[in-house]
């Protein structure tokens, strides 16, 4: 009997942890592009860009805690007959007119060849740019070693809430209570 009154605790121990986890979400930025670009039979669908305090990728930074990460997000879409790699390479650009990627571009190319009249899942790549309060006020794409420039208009941004950092009065009341949860469980299970 012991056993099922630990099982019906352990759906409020989850939605305990649950509610302590929601209050250290961060925001980042959504910016929406919206702009198309051709390369042959294919169009890239640039979509959005995204400026987080963390990486999704494996984007390296000597110092994380002063780093932001933008991301390009995009799919292909084969117009062609025949199979054909996506192929996108990008790089963002600051305010005072630097680089990220300091030395090249992002390059992102599909691994198996999408097939006609197919569009590729969401994709994206990202850059470290330091120190954080770097503006990014626009970056290139490079089709054919051609670049062209987009803006990142953030008179559209919005934000979008992202894992990182946080905490706060909710989240140390909340953390609290597991313990005392956990014992009265326990206590419980003794008394029958």
């Amino acid at each position: 009997m012991a056993y099922v009154s630990r099982m019906r605790a352990l759906p409020l121990i989850i939605a305990l942890i649950t509610l302590m986890v929601m209050p250290s979400m961060a925001s980042g930025t959504t910016i929406p592009i919206n702009k198309d670009f051709r390369d042959g039979d294919v169009v890239i669908h640039v979509l959005q860009v995204n400026i987080t305090d963390y990486p999704m990728g494996n984007v390296y930074s000597p110092d994380p805690s002063n780093t932001v990460w933008p991301k390009l997000v995009f799919t292909y879409e084969n117009k062609g007959t025949e199979p054909v790699n996506g192929n996108l390479e990008v790089a963002f650009f600051d305010d005072k007119g630097n680089q990220y990627p300091p030395s090249g571009h992002l390059v992102d190319v599909t691994m198996d060849p999408l097939q006609p009249g197919k569009t590729s899942d969401i994709r994206f790549v990202e850059a470290a740019v330091i120190p954080k309060d770097t503006k990014l006020v626009y970056f290139k794409v490079y089709i054919n070693g051609k670049g062209e420039a987009v803006d990142i208009p953030y008179t559209e941004a919005t934000a979008t809430p992202v894992p990182g950092q946080g905490g706060g009065a909710n989240k140390c009341c909340l953390a609290m209570l597991l313990p005392l949860m956990a014992i009265g469980v326990y206590m419980a299970s003794k008394l029958k």
